[in-house]
């Protein structure tokens, strides 16, 4: 009996020692789980917080690219909501700032446009294309003071861009500063010698301040530049009748007429007006010295017209017509004189 109980114990104690080891097993398999776990969801909260990281520093551009494309399809609110998104992420981007503003100015925000271009120059205030853009709009409202500020700006930050001069001529012409214009073509000049329309333009400007004489000199220059441009000779004949240089007046008139017919029919009514008796004389000897020069005939014809000589101007342009036999002008002009 003794010898049962303790076999029976012997095996109890080992079912004990069993299960004893099993569970230490388990629970430390357990813990290995557990901690499997836990390195597990640590690595995932890892990568997710790079992940949104990367993704906060990304969309900033991504924000610039929507609202580019979305521009470019002239979808402007949705654009401005992208570029505003963008400012939110980067609140000190000249970029965003100039971008919205084009936005803006595309909805016709004019005051909002200005605005965010202006903070965009703060930022970085040597930026050329930003004072570009913000005197186009004040161009728009017509702010002429702001825009030549802003051109000044420019001209500053790139004096060598001839164009810039051209510009800003052109904003001091309309606010007839003609000294101011002179300036800014003659700098135009000193940057390129051998421009034409710098000096045909300057030249306008010095008749317009009555200085016939530097007009003359500049609109000489211009035909050394391009022999062939008939409202070049045009206006140097007008400053040569200013200063009464009566046949170069004639020989440029007559220049301007051979190289374009196009320009008879506009010319008409300006060449009466520097019509005079000293003009005849001047005619008259000039046809003497050049009997076959079909517009000299064609002058005095229409200053005989504007006298109401009119047989003596049919005359004269019948003569024009011999001298020249394929112009039209002439031609369709004595039609209507003869009637």
């Amino acid at each position: 009996m003794d010898c049962v109980n303790k076999e029976e114990n012997e095996q109890e104690m080992k079912l004990f020692n069993n299960y004893y080891y099993f569970e230490i097993i388990r629970k430390t398999l357990f813990l290995f789980v557990i901690f499997g776990w836990l390195l597990s969801c640590t690595n995932c909260s890892l990568k997710m917080l790079k992940r949104e990281n990367t993704t906060e520093l990304t969309t900033y551009q991504q924000q610039l690219s929507v609202g580019l494309a979305f521009q470019e399809k002239g979808d402007y609110f949705t654009a401005l909501a992208a570029f505003s998104q963008a400012l939110q992420l980067e609140p000190k981007s000249d970029e965003a700032y100039f971008l919205r503003g084009i936005a803006y100015e595309n909805l016709q925000e004019h005051q909002k446009a200005i605005n965010d271009i202006s903070k965009a120059i703060k930022i970085k205030p040597q930026t050329v294309k930003y004072y570009v853009e913000r005197a186009v709009i004040y161009e728009k409202l017509n702010n002429m003071q702001k825009v030549i500020k802003d051109y000044s700006k420019i001209i500053n930050l790139e004096p060598s861009n001839k164009m810039n001069y051209s510009k800003r001529a052109r904003l001091y012409e309309k606010q007839k500063e003609y000294t101011k214009v002179i300036h800014d073509y003659t700098q135009y000049l000193l940057l390129d010698p051998d421009d034409y329309f710098a000096y045909f333009f300057r030249a306008e400007t010095f008749i317009k301040t009555k200085d016939y004489k530097r007009a003359l000199a500049d609109l000489s220059q211009a035909i050394m530049i391009n022999p062939l441009e008939p409202s070049t000779y045009f206006l140097r004949a007008q400053c040569a009748y200013q200063n009464k240089l009566y046949l170069q007046a004639s020989k440029d008139f007559c220049k301007s007429f051979e190289l374009s017919e196009l320009y008879f029919s506009n010319y008409f009514d300006l060449a009466t007006q520097y019509v005079s008796e000293e003009y005849k004389r001047v005619l008259n000897t000039a046809i003497n010295l050049e009997p076959n020069n079909a517009g000299l005939y064609y002058l005095r014809s229409v200053f005989n017209y504007n006298y109401r000589d009119f047989k003596s101007s049919i005359t004269d342009l019948k003569k024009a017509l011999s001298l020249a036999p394929n112009s039209s002008w002439y031609k369709e002009l004595l039609v209507m004189w003869e009637k």
